[in-house]
């Protein structure tokens, strides 16, 4: 195959104006102290140092920077006497080009040579796409090894790759000459290019490039992009774009409930919100379940769903349970407390239940306060679970703190852990990892003790951690919060009468 299989098509005006301007790797200021004048790489124009009233120092790496005061960019200056025979930048521009309905996109390798003052261009062009509702095509240009190089043409309409050096490194970067994509054929005259929707933010746009050509293919292939653009379903048709696919939408639906597969209420509840993939991917696997189940209240329901279930999951809760009066349940838990509690925390409070041969009935299968519920069996199966790790955790608190009792001074106490389950308690009001510290309490490494306000004993304030050899490792409050002089003084108080209780053993 020969090079006469790409398409000829005139580049646009200006191209190696916007290279200059936009696609540089880094800026440079190229002066001579001879004549006195300097040579801008980003806008290509020569001026007088003398007029300009700059001096200039020649820069070895890009340590040094200054600005154009002719363009104002961000230039590293490089005197003309010093060598610049390997001072080069490759990288890639892509533009586009409208003949009739069809829109091509090429891509060209650009270097720029910087070994006259004026920087030289050289471009040649390395991928074609054309784009149109009939059909798309792609083309790449092969460098081969043992063959001469060749364009050939390609199933997949992608951006080709950068060349990547062996350690995987981009070598080429990438750029969209963004005032040419106003030249797109009339197939795409209604699609929606703002380059903003595109942009990721990144210097390199060939991330940037991939979402916009995957955009145009996915709309001139499926018309079910433009109608859910217009429904105002954004997010759905980026996620199309960047490569999400979901068996939630039918994308060659030819109307909206054929390609969301709801009803007129519920695609007007949803447009509002601009919903995900990952949305649509929920409310299917609820409705799965939950058949009669309101779109409203799947929205709140999806808090909890995992989007993938486990098999063994869903087995043993539909030989227990009914999946709708456990959604049901778990909804009502968080309309009416805030807090989420998943199908997975479910699945775990019906293995407790079996495991301590509770009985079970209806007000066990679906309570009515199914939190309270769930962390009441956790305690108890924590307790039961390993007798000996429980016997354990006792006598080590006992042997390192040497308490029996509350210590009380003022309006404070403090006394050890009694179980691993209040270390689970503790660590859950005040969101710290104490939790963790069962097996170190268990083994004698470690001692966890609490300290309370006397007219609250049971409300969690602030955890003591103490050595092996009884000397305080932290006192640690809510998020791990630092402890007032308040507490402090009491730790210290506690602590001296704690040696005495020790020597008088």
């Amino acid at each position: 195959m020969d090079d006469d299989r790409r398409w000829k098509i005139r580049p646009p005006k200006g191209l190696a104006e916007y290279i200059l301007r936009h696609c540089q790797d880094q800026n440079y200021l190229i002066f001579s102290e001879k004549i006195g004048t300097a040579v801008c790489t980003c806008c290509n124009e020569e001026f007088s140092m003398e007029q300009e009233g700059i001096y200039l120092t020649h820069s070895r790496g890009a340590e040094l920077t200054t600005f154009c005061p002719r363009c104002g960019a961000k230039v590293i200056p490089k005197n003309v006497r010093y060598g610049r025979k390997s001072l080069r930048d490759e990288g890639r521009i892509i533009w586009f080009r409208k003949h009739g309905a069809a829109t091509f996109m090429e891509m060209d390798k650009f270097i720029i040579d910087y070994q006259d003052p004026h920087p030289s261009i050289w471009t040649a062009p390395v991928q074609q796409i054309r784009l149109s509702a009939n059909s798309q095509v792609r083309m790449d240009w092969q460098d081969a090894c043992w063959t001469p190089p060749y364009w050939h043409s390609v199933g997949n309409i992608r951006v080709k790759h950068p060349r990547t050096s062996m350690w995987g490194a981009s070598q080429e970067h990438t750029h969209i000459m963004w005032e040419s994509l106003k030249n797109v054929g009339t197939d795409l005259r209604y699609a929606n290019l703002d380059p903003e929707r595109f942009k990721d933010g990144w210097w390199d746009e060939y991330d940037t490039s991939k979402r916009l050509i995957a955009y145009m293919s996915e709309f001139l292939k499926y018309p079910a992009i433009e109608l859910l653009e217009k429904a105002g379903f954004e997010t759905l048709v980026m996620h199309r774009a960047t490569g999400a696919r979901t068996r939630a939408i039918n994308i060659k639906g030819k109307d909206l409930r054929s390609i969301l597969r709801l009803n007129k209420a519920e695609i007007r509840y949803l447009k509002e919100r601009d919903p995900t993939t990952g949305d649509l991917e929920n409310i299917r696997m609820v409705r799965k379940y939950w058949p009669a189940a309101r779109i409203e209240d799947i929205e709140d329901i999806c808090r909890a769903f995992p989007r993938y279930l486990r098999e063994e999951t869903i087995k043993l809760i539909s030989k227990e349970a009914e999946w709708p009066k456990v959604l049901k349940m778990l909804l009502e838990e968080y309309r009416a407390t805030g807090d989420v509690y998943t199908v997975q925390d479910y699945s775990d409070y019906l293995e407790w239940i079996n495991m301590l041969g509770i009985r079970k009935d209806k007000r066990v299968i679906y309570p009515k306060n199914f939190g309270q519920a769930h962390d009441t069996v956790m305690e108890q199966y924590e307790e039961t679970k390993d007798s000996v790790q429980l016997e354990a955790f006792k006598t080590a608190e006992a042997t390192i703190t040497g308490m029996t009792e509350p210590f009380v001074l003022g309006n404070l106490m403090i006394r050890p852990a009694a179980s691993p389950s209040e270390l689970q308690k503790e660590s859950k009001a005040l969101n710290h990892c104490v939790r963790t510290y069962v097996d170190r309490v268990a083994s004698g490494k470690t001692s966890i003790l609490f300290i309370r306000k006397v007219e609250e004993p049971d409300t969690p304030w602030f955890t003591l951690e103490l050595d092996c050899s009884g000397r305080v490792v932290q006192c640690r409050g809510d998020h791990n919060r630092t402890y007032p002089e308040e507490v402090g003084a009491f730790i210290d108080k506690w602590m001296k009468w704690r040696e005495k209780a020790r020597a008088s053993a």
